[in-house]
């Protein structure tokens, strides 16, 4: 897949949200669940003023996989500043993301669809990043596309080992992950808060940014081996699906 730059990365604003309501999405034409989403005050009046509704709406494939039960009053990982869009009878006002095989027909990947969770509690509203910034979004642009949005290459795989690389009130750390047969074990590279002890997500399944391009990672990481990076909620908080997959599924 093509690499992307820092500036590429940044047009996405992928963002927590708690499902306040799941129901079936009736007037959708691929099963699907009808999510109500609420991100947080500021999102939650701006969205209220633009639209007349207080939460946002999204359809979610996520039928194969989870019962609504499942869903109801999680926080999932989602991508807000599409521009809205009309699905069925619904107007769909952003894309809650899910982990899924990379190959395979549309139906294939449908059926291996999972969400993604927080590893801790967070706040509803809060960014995901790279840089272990802490960023709650407070407005919606609505100018990022589709087609950006699959340049970006995010993955979920095992993390195997780990090690700290500096000592300042973040610590830079360096691992290998686990991204399954067709892409195999990569080596990491990671901003985490000091609070963190990161022994204790040795063995589980992490979303990591895949296709940064190596001029970026050697500049903002000092790192000329590392391939992927950890992404993560304030370098807190990181990215997990809410069942085990196979190691390399591809977001969507």
């Amino acid at each position: 897949m093509s690499k992307i730059c820092l500036n590429q990365w940044n047009r996405a604003i992928f963002v927590m949200g708690r499902a306040v309501s799941v129901e079936t999405n009736t007037s959708a034409k691929i099963p699907a669940y009808l999510l109500k989403l609420d991100f947080g005050q500021q999102l939650t009046l701006e969205h209220l003023e633009k639209t007349k509704r207080p939460l946002y709406s999204s359809s979610a494939q996520l039928c194969h996989n989870h019962e609504t039960s499942d869903i109801l009053d999680k926080i999932l990982l989602c991508t807000l500043n599409f521009p809205r869009k009309q699905i069925g009878k619904t107007m769909s006002d952003c894309l809650t993301m899910g982990a899924q095989q990379a190959f395979g027909s549309a139906e294939e990947k449908r059926a291996t669809t999972v969400f993604i969770q927080p590893s801790s509690p967070v706040g509803i509203g809060s960014r995901i990043n790279i840089f272990a910034q802490k960023e709650v979004v407070g407005t919606n642009p609505r100018d990022f596309e589709y087609s950006e949005f699959q340049a970006i290459d995010l993955r979920i795989g095992t993390i195997l080992d780990f090690k700290k690389t500096s000592f300042n009130s973040l610590h830079l750390i360096s691992f290998s992950v686990n991204l399954g047969e067709s892409m195999g074990i990569k080596k990491g590279v990671g901003i985490i808060s000091k609070e963190v002890d990161f022994d204790l997500n040795l063995g589980k399944q992490l979303m990591v940014l895949a296709n940064l391009e190596q001029t970026a990672i050697e500049e903002n990481f000092n790192d000329s081996e590392a391939e992927v990076i950890l992404c993560s909620v304030e370098g807190k908080i990181f990215l997990e699906p809410a069942k085990k997959i196979q190691d390399g599924f591809r977001m969507a």
